[in-house]
């Protein structure tokens, strides 16, 4: 037997130090300007949960519409590094650069160096994998979960891994699988994807003992995953048979073609439609060549096995995609986990095209691959690096955030003891009650910032996130007596109602402007690009 040669030397310190250019590109993108921004209400809601008591925080995470691995992660996190913008957002940057080593291993054993080198770029300039670990929210850890899962699960059908590696890769494939189903209500779908990928490949292996036993170890890593949810299924089933609305609408025609831009070349025209136009012909070049077990780089049974499991991954966006015409939950925050699968159906695109170039067959194909495929490589390098740089701009600048912090400092310079801040919605109060909690001088909390449960914000609110004795019911509102019956508010005090508001939602509900006996001491507006803020000050009156 003749044993594969070796690359030479230089090559393997080509490739190496491209990956360490390409980690250190991505480490970058996720932690410039951590701390710039302020947080955004989910954020602030994170933090919020993560302040409550283990009971309390599954009680309150009962009825929404995430499980509660994230908040619980993140309250260990911040009592060892504390819970400034930039250490809560380290978790999720931690957990983004997870994801990228574990798509680039997935990658490199499955592919080659090459296509794990295109695969290593795609993720650390992946304008969604680096939002998505820019925030203090659960969307990095599913993806790398996702990742790592769909990872493991192909390591079990590989045929390469026997004896005690194999029962290590099931269990650490049922952890994986069980985290991602912890982290975000999506992980469901993922799974059921993974378990039909792997029912697939046990259909196909019909006449291989060999490759159903394995599939059959992956199978059992699956529902041992999915057993581990159990205890929380309830919960989540509860809270999707529910009659309140989801805050997004119904996606649109294009809502597919926008979030594979989001994910590897954002949404600047330019980079988003010329970027996605090759990313797409790649991707599905690649699974073309996978599924038909023709590519120059694997047998026909591994490029059918790994055929699979990317098909299967990147088909989350269209099954959410058609799934919320029916009910809509369709928001791109959520598909970080098929980065990974798409970035290897692409990398085996592109590998093939230039094992096609070098073998220099004369076809026309052929000619188009000796001159156009460096050109598309250098059009998707640019549009992919514009992308990200772009998208990071847009991050540092805070666009689409409301100016939570120069409200504060508005309310630091004319507030007096006394008075009472009423924050009139979700988007207003959890910002707010962050950097208020934080500065702690002159207001404090609960005693002076209160939570106004009303109608005011379209769909989903998050007011199940907040204590009942931090908050004013409605009820309270429409009393007589009010506003002399608000804790904390002194005589002579005033009540100031704070509104934050992106361009998307600036009005705002005031009912209780309406209410006779009370008079608007003034109307301050902060209102930087097309972001609003507004302030309203009203004196209080028997």
């Amino acid at each position: 037997m003749t044993l594969p040669a070796r690359p030479p030397i230089r090559h393997i310190t080509a490739a190496i130090s491209i990956a360490v250019i390409l980690i250190l590109a991505g480490v970058a993108l996720r932690l410039v300007g951590l701390g710039v921004r302020d947080l955004f209400r989910d954020e602030a809601a994170s933090w919020l949960l993560s302040r409550y008591s283990f009971e309390d925080l599954v009680r309150h995470t009962t009825s929404e519409a995430y499980p509660p691995l994230y908040p619980l992660l993140l309250q260990a996190w911040t009592w060892v590094w504390g819970d400034g913008e930039v250490a809560m957002r380290l978790l999720s940057v931690t957990a983004g650069l997870v994801m990228l080593l574990a798509a680039w291993r997935w990658a490199a054993e499955a592919l080659g160096t090459g296509a794990s080198l295109v695969v290593l770029g795609l993720v650390a300039f992946s304008p969604m994998a680096m939002a998505d670990a820019r925030n203090a929210r659960m969307y990095a850890l599913e993806g790398m979960f996702a990742t790592l899962a769909w990872w493991f699960i192909w390591r079990l059908l590989h045929r390469g891994r026997i004896g005690a590696a194999r029962r290590g890769d099931q269990l650490l494939a049922a952890a994986f699988v069980a985290g991602e189903l912890w982290s975000l209500a999506f992980g469901l779908p993922v799974a059921a994807l993974q378990a039909i990928a792997v029912a697939i490949v046990w259909l196909h292996a019909r006449s291989d003992p060999a490759g159903r036993a394995r599939a059959r170890s992956a199978l059992i890593a699956i529902v041992g995953g999915a057993a581990l949810f159990i205890p929380w299924l309830p919960a989540l089933l509860r809270s999707a048979a529910s009659s309140s609305s989801f805050w997004t609408g119904p996606p649109g025609r294009t809502a597919l073609l926008e979030t594979f831009a989001a994910m590897f070349v954002g949404t600047s025209l330019l980079p988003a439609v010329v970027g996605t136009t090759l990313l797409l012909a790649l991707l599905a070049s690649g699974l073309e060549r996978l599924l038909r077990g023709r590519h120059p780089s694997l047998d026909d049974g591994d490029a059918r096995l790994l055929g699979a499991l990317v098909l299967m991954g990147i088909a989350l966006v269209p099954l959410i995609w058609i799934g919320s015409y029916v009910r809509s939950v369709y928001d791109q925050r959520y598909f970080g986990a098929a980065i990974a699968p798409s970035a290897l159906a692409i990398a085996a695109g592109w590998t093939a095209l230039v094992s096609r170039r070098r073998a220099q067959r004369p076809t026309a194909l052929g000619g188009w691959c000796r001159w156009g495929l460096p050109l598309a490589g250098v059009a998707v390098t640019v549009c992919v690096t514009l992308g990200s740089g772009l998208a990071l701009a847009d991050s540092l600048r805070g666009v689409g955030l409301a100016p939570s912090s120069a409200v504060m400092g508005y309310l630091r310079e004319h507030m007096r003891a006394g008075d009472v801040v009423i924050a009139v919605d979700a988007r207003s109060y959890f910002p707010i009650a962050y950097l208020a909690e934080r500065s702690r001088s002159p207001i404090t909390l609960p005693g002076q910032i209160w939570y106004w449960r009303s109608p005011g914000e379209p769909g989903y609110d998050g007011g199940s996130l907040v204590s009942a004795d931090h908050s004013l019911v409605s009820s309270l509102v429409s009393d007589p007596r009010w506003p002399g019956v608000i804790p904390g508010l002194q005589a002579g005090g005033r009540v100031w109602l704070v509104a934050l508001a992106n361009g998307s939602h600036p009005q705002i509900d005031f009912a209780p402007l309406q209410r006779p006996g009370l008079r608007e001491a003034d109307r301050v507006f902060i209102q930087p690009g097309t972001d609003v803020a507004q302030i309203r000050r009203l004196d209080q009156t028997p």
